[in-house]
């Protein structure tokens, strides 16, 4: 009876302060906080954004040379991010956790709470961290080839600097993103990083991919073929590839496909924001 009620309780998630949506994507983690409590699920969140692996520490580990990770910090090797998900302390957060393609599981163990991230299903869960501090936690559903790369941050602030925070984010993403230009060498230069955060882990740095469920974009047809049908595969997904029209600006996927379609030996054309603006 006891642990029936405690059960009960700990799974309850219809009283909270705040929500924050989860998304688990290969492989990176995206974060929503949302203002309105009224059907969370059907607004975009106000603050938005994607967090990943470390971009240094995710490379040496590719490139086996972590020695100095173990050594400087060895609790955080693989548990650093480039943005954390940041909460305020002593406030009952409702995370809703879902997936854009395959299972993942969020979970971070000094918060007793692991979820599954499932394909259309949206799962519930519920914390409340009294201490400020930095929480680490990870993947912990074998989500493919770069699962170990998929780690979580959370920072717990007093409200106060918590309300600090989220006032100058809230600002930052109500700003416009900077436009990118138009020239080949603007558009090269920003769809290099792009592509070595969205891109590479599936279709590898070197473009070769890992066939058959990773085509390579070196050689592609679709590549070096007409550009309305490499945008819409962007935009829309195919097979195993997620869709990044939702993710994307017209700017930077632009720029993602004109680096595609000028690594490696390919020979596509240069593919305009207004290209991508006129595919949607």
């Amino acid at each position: 009876m006891y642990a029936t009620n405690s059960l009960i309780t700990y799974e309850d998630v219809s009283k909270y302060d705040m929500t924050i949506k989860v998304t688990g994507k290969r492989w990176y983690w995206v974060y929503e906080y949302v203002d309105s409590k009224k059907d969370p699920l059907s607004k975009k969140g106000v603050v938005r954004f994607e967090s990943h692996m470390d971009e240094d520490m995710k490379q040496a580990s590719l490139k086996n040379d972590i020695a100095k990770y173990k050594k400087s910090d060895p609790n955080t090797y693989l548990l650093k991010v480039d943005k954390r998900l940041v909460i305020p302390t002593n406030t009952r957060i409702r995370f809703l956790i879902k997936s854009d393609d395959v299972i993942h599981a969020w979970w971070v163990p000094q918060f007793g709470l692991k979820k599954d991230a499932i394909p259309g299903y949206v799962n519930s869960t519920w914390a409340m961290v009294e201490k400020p501090g930095v929480y680490r936690g990870q993947c912990a559903e074998l989500c493919g080839a770069f699962h170990a790369y998929m780690p979580i941050v959370v920072e717990a602030m007093p409200k106060d600097k918590y309300a600090a925070w989220y006032a100058s984010a809230k600002k930052a993403a109500a700003a416009p993103k900077a436009k990118i230009g138009t020239s080949k060498e603007a558009l090269m230069k920003a769809g290099a990083e792009i592509y070595t955060k969205k891109c590479s882990a599936c279709h590898q740095p070197t473009g070769t991919g890992v066939p058959p469920t990773f085509p390579p974009l070196k050689g592609s047809k679709i590549v070096n073929g007409p550009a309305i049908n490499h945008i819409k595969i962007v935009l829309h997904g195919k097979n195993a590839m997620p869709k990044f029209g939702p993710d994307l600006s017209d700017d930077e996927i632009a720029a993602v496909l004109t680096y595609e379609r000028h690594s490696w030996g390919n020979n596509g054309s240069v593919v305009k924001p207004a290209d991508v603006k006129k595919a949607r």
